[in-house]
């Protein structure tokens, strides 16, 4: 089966969505051609920079920044990616890096996402003891 990556992502955003404690948004991208007397003189990027993970928030109380990179299953990773990863975790804060797994359900995988962020949230809390 082959699943989408937003559908993996909305799927994430929605187990999320109610719980306290955190606020996930879904971090657009993508650019437009800007015209002037119908020629294409520039473009227009909007969005965060080419890296920026596909979910970002906030984890209260602390007010801590998560990023969520979500992959379908064979989604290759960026250098970009990496690079903002680094960036995060070197400014205090928490990055999940999760991928479908074809053998599991949809449920399952978002089960096993929020795990993982919530281990990723838990693991921050307790080196920052």
């Amino acid at each position: 089966m082959n699943v989408l990556e937003q559908d993996f992502m909305k799927a994430i955003m929605l187990a999320l969505g109610s719980r306290q404690g955190i606020r996930l948004h879904r971090q657009n991208t993508g650019g437009v051609e800007v015209y002037k007397k119908g020629r294409v003189v520039g473009r227009f990027e909007a969005g965060p920079p080419t890296g920026a993970a596909d979910l970002s928030g906030i984890v209260g109380p602390e007010g801590w920044r998560i990023e969520i990179e979500v992959k379908s299953a064979k989604a290759e990773d960026l250098e970009a990616q990496g690079n903002w990863k680094r960036m995060i975790l070197a400014h205090g804060g928490i990055h999940v890096h999760t991928r479908y797994v074809e053998a599991l359900t949809m449920q399952e995988n978002v089960e096993a996402t929020v795990k993982a962020i919530e281990t990723a949230i838990a693991d921050h809390r307790r080196a920052r003891l």
